[in-house]
């Protein structure tokens, strides 16, 4: 098992992490992070010397993790992947649904009015996203506008994506 977190990981959010360069992510968006994966799917491939023998490789992720491999150039030489708690379809719908579902089935009111104010706080960002409200360059929810531009347009052509490389997936 290689695991693998994303570029974004500093040291200010785990020690562990090395702080990265970020700009090509802030400049390209999510496609940099399926640069990323590729890589690392290479670096795999020469440290199992896969050349001479029969490797299956199986990639799994959540969320994002998604749209990145589906972005993958890799994704037609995987043998298959796992999705837990993927975003597939549209990225804003699926955001916000899902803390409104939450907030419905919390039991506690306190949680329930705090996920439904997470729900309408995530709601008008989209919608100011979409009507092009922050400037391309701005940092908005810890990433740049282009890079939320670019998931929101990932997260519609996902499904699309693996249901074309007639690999088995698993969400």
């Amino acid at each position: 098992v290689l695991s693998y977190d994303k570029r974004t990981c500093t040291t200010k959010i785990n020690s562990i992490c090395n702080t990265n360069d970020q700009q090509d992510i802030e400049q390209a968006g999510i496609i940099s992070l399926a640069r990323d994966l590729d890589q690392v799917y290479h670096f795999a491939l020469s440290n199992l010397d896969a050349h001479h023998n029969e490797v299956r490789v199986v990639l799994m992720s959540t969320t994002q993790g998604a749209e990145t491999i589906a972005l993958s150039n890799n994704l037609q030489s995987i043998s298959g992947v796992v999705l837990l708690s993927p975003v597939i379809g549209d990225l804003d719908t699926m955001w916000v649904s899902g803390l409104a579902k939450a907030a419905e089935r919390s039991k506690s009111d306190s949680q329930r009015y705090q996920l439904h104010n997470r729900k309408e706080s995530m709601a008008g960002f989209f919608a100011s996203l979409k009507k092009g409200d922050f400037p391309e360059t701005a940092n908005v929810k810890g990433a740049t506008v282009k890079f939320w531009l670019s998931w929101v347009e990932a997260s519609k052509n996902a499904l699309s994506y693996y249901k074309r490389s007639n690999k088995p997936v698993f969400m």
